[in-house]
């Protein structure tokens, strides 16, 4: 199963969120019921959303392009430049 959000800088909220709420979709679970380490014990997401999306760019036209991928528990999660967080099981 594969499951895709995605980030918008300029709306409210962090890259954090989206991605816990991606994982907690792919899972079939609310996010405040995953069962695993806290994501940060996996990847710097705050640094990943600073590369791609901080201060001073316009993520539009101005963004580093690009892709990071990481494992948390059962899945391989990506986040590219372009803000689509990709939930995918490990096989």
């Amino acid at each position: 199963m594969v499951t895709q959000r995605r980030y918008d800088p300029a709306e409210p909220g962090e890259l954090t969120t989206e991605v816990v709420y991606a994982i907690a979709e792919a899972t079939g679970v609310e996010p405040v019921e995953l069962d695993g380490p806290p994501l940060y014990e996996s990847v710097d997401v705050p640094s990943i959303e600073s590369m791609f999306f901080g201060p001073g760019r316009n993520w539009e036209s101005d963004r580093a392009v690009g892709s990071v991928t990481f494992h948390y528990v059962d899945y391989r999660i990506a986040v590219d430049s372009d803000g689509r967080i990709t939930v995918a099981e490990q096989v």
